[in-house]
């Protein structure tokens, strides 16, 4: 879970408390596992760290629902961010995604 001790990390740096980074911590790990079910379905992979692939266990249909509801869970992650650094900051890595595809 490097992508996240590095989010924390730099949070910690520049001041931030650990709770208070969680959230876009989180947020990280849950749209680079998003990206990944989806990639192995784009790519037909049949593994990924040398076990099955989710869409070859569960089924195509299922996991691209299932890599959506990781996409949708990790913007709720981010949401949690509001309160404390406002909804400019808190919609800077979701409009940075946008521009991505």
């Amino acid at each position: 879970m490097l992508r996240p001790t590095m989010c924390i990390s730099a949070g910690r740096a520049v001041g931030g408390m650990g709770d208070k980074t969680m959230a876009t911590a989180t947020a990280l790990e849950l749209y680079h596992n998003a990206f990944l079910i989806h990639d192995d379905i784009e790519n037909g992979s049949e593994s990924r760290r040398g076990k099955e692939t989710l869409h070859q266990s569960i089924g195509m249909a299922r996991a691209i629902n299932a890599g959506d509801a990781t996409n949708i869970l990790a913007v709720g992650m981010l949401l949690k961010n509001l309160s404390f650094i406002g909804v400019q900051k808190t919609w800077m890595p979701i409009a940075g995604l946008a521009t991505c595809f």
